[in-house]
C-alpha cells in the first residue's frame, strides 16, 4: 500500500493481503494527504516526506504523522497514533506602556522547508529562510499580561518547522501604535 488516500474517520480497511504471522510490517501515515512530496527509496524503508511551509499564514496547514513498526503480519487491526510534526507559534502579551495597539507581528529568518523521515521526529531542514507576517489589530486596552494575543484561528497561528535559532539569524518584529506614533520593535 503506497501513498493511498483515506477519508476522515476512526478506522480504515484495505483488501490488501498481509504477509502472514512470520513476517513483520511497518505502517506509516500522514495527514493531510498530498500526492507530491512523498517518496520511498527503492520501495524500502520509511517514507520520506518533503514539506514546505506556505508563505501565507492563513493558508498554513498542520501536518500530522504516525507510525507503527514491527507489527505482526497477520494483525487484524493496528493503531496509528498521530502527532504534530510542526510547531505552533503563538504570541503572548507582556507589560506595555505608551502604546494602544499592536498592528503587525513578523518573524523572519526561519527555515521553511525540509524532509522528515516518517520513522523519526527529526527534520532535515534546508538552509533557505523566509518571513511570516500576522497583520491584525490587537487592542492592548482589552489584554492583560500573559494573554495569548494571536489567538488560535488559522489566520493568527504560525505553523513552522521545529528548529533552534542558535545562529542568530531569526528575528521578531512587532509594530505598535498609540494613534499618534507607529513604531516597530525588533529583536534577535
Amino acid at each position: 500500500i503506497n501513498n493511498e488516500p483515506i477519508t476522515e474517520g476512526n478506522t480504515w480497511t484495505s483488501s490488501t493481503y498481509l504477509p502472514g504471522q512470520t513476517k513483520k510490517m511497518a505502517l506509516f501515515a500522514y495527514a493531510p494527504y498530498m500526492n507530491t512530496g512523498i517518496s520511498v527509496a527503492d520501495g524500502k524503508g520509511a517514507p520520506q516526506l518533503t514539506y514546505t511551509i506556505d508563505s501565507n499564514v492563513s493558508n498554513q496547514v498542520d501536518l500530522l504523522v504516525a507510525n507503527n513498526v514491527d507489527v505482526v503480519g497477520n494483525s487484524s487491526s493496528v493503531a496509528l497514533d498521530f502527532k504534530h510534526a510542526l510547531t505552533a507559534v503563538k504570541f503572548s502579551i507582556g507589560t506595555i506602556t505608551g502604546f494602544t495597539k499592536i498592528t503587525k507581528i513578523v518573524i523572519s529568518g526561519v527555515k521553511y522547508s525540509g524532509t522528515l523521515s516518517l520513522d523519526s521526529d527529526n527534520w532535515n531542514l534546508n538552509d533557505a529562510t523566509a518571513s511570516y507576517t500576522i497583520e491584525k489589530v490587537i487592542d492592548l486596552s482589552t489584554t492583560t499580561t500573559g494573554d495569548n494575543i494571536t489567538g488560535s484561528s488559522p489566520d493568527d497561528l504560525l505553523l513552522l518547522m521545529p528548529q533552534t535559532f542558535a545562529d542568530g539569524n531569526a528575528q521578531l518584529e512587532v509594530t505598535m501604535t498609540n494613534d499618534n506614533v507607529t513604531k516597530t520593535f525588533s529583536t534577535l
